[in-house]
């Protein structure tokens, strides 16, 4: 059977999927709701490659005129990823003048210890990422900590209670079972070939799923309690095509959950491979998907 294996353009990182049209506009979508005072300082929190800080620039060149539209606004990119950050660093430069160029710092960090001090930014924003947070409470004190009172907090995220839309559960549940049957079909190659099959490392990962995923109301509860009022919750309605699964499923971080255990290249084989087989036994193109929206106002007293 062909193989992905041994390609080095087989990319596994995020940025794929961070680049599909459904994924663009669904940010966009997000950011364009929001209220940001003029000329504001914006942290972007997990900001990966930089797609939110591209939409961003995108929104507030719409209501801005002159030569330079989006160069009052000011951000401030963190990431633990080196790579990432230098993905989005060539990306901006690529894409924007000088004068916005100047405006954007980016920082490699960890969004639970933010290496900035109190009262410097007028909007935080996290595109995604959230879910991935180990102590979320520690990082929301960190943001309530960095914003100016009355600033915004800002998040979204597809990996929630309540992001599969009813009626596409089972679609999931085929992509998963479609990856490790070509995961099973791969073993049996390389066995009837003379070679070792394919190793599994059993206990070495966390079991797919075993943090489960919070509710709108949990955020909620858990906003409230660092001091952060909300004052927006939306699920916003995403169509999810063949090219997104394929590109979401290439994803390391979220391959070596689903398929823990297994090669972690060919588990994003696994999971890229899958998704034309899973949209075509369920008999759908597109799967809708909830995405969720909130923004929470530090108190100004």
């Amino acid at each position: 059977m062909s193989s992905v294996l041994n390609n080095d353009d087989f990319d596994t990182s995020y940025e794929p999927f961070s680049r599909e049209a459904e994924y663009i506009e669904a940010n966009r979508a997000f950011l364009a709701a929001l209220r940001l005072p003029r000329n504001p300082t914006v942290l972007d929190l997990a900001c990966g490659t930089l797609t939110m800080t591209d939409q961003l620039l995108n929104v507030v060149s719409r209501t801005q005129s002159g030569p330079h539209p989006g160069a009052l606004l000011r951000v401030v990119g963190l990431d633990m990823s080196r790579e990432s950050l230098t993905l989005g660093r060539q990306f901006i430069r690529e894409k924007y003048p000088a004068a916005i160029l100047d405006r954007i710092a980016l920082v490699e960090g960890t969004a639970t210890s933010l290496p900035f001090p109190a009262e410097q930014f007028d909007a935080v924003m996290m595109g995604n990422a959230i879910q991935l947070v180990p102590d979320l409470d520690a990082m929301l004190a960190e943001v309530c900590r960095v914003l100016r009172p009355g600033g915004v907090f800002a998040f979204n995220t597809s990996f929630y209670a309540g992001t599969y839309c009813p009626g596409t559960e089972h679609v999931y549940i085929r992509w998963v079972q479609e990856s490790l049957d070509y995961i099973l079909r791969h073993d049996r190659a390389l066995r009837a070939a003379g070679q070792p099959g394919v190793p599994r490392q059993r206990g070495k990962a966390a079991r797919a799923f075993s943090r489960p995923w919070l509710s709108a109301y949990d955020y909620a509860v858990k906003l409230e309690a660092a001091g952060l009022r909300v004052n927006v919750m939306n699920e916003r309605k995403v169509i999810l095509k063949q090219s997104s699964f394929e590109k979401i499923g290439a994803y390391a971080g979220l391959a070596k959950v689903l398929l823990s255990g297994y090669p972690v290249r060919l588990a994003c084989e696994a999971m890229e491979r899958a998704a034309k087989p899973t949209l075509e036994a369920v008999g759908m193109k597109e799967v809708p998907r909830y995405w969720l929206e909130m923004t929470a106002a530090k108190s100004v007293h």
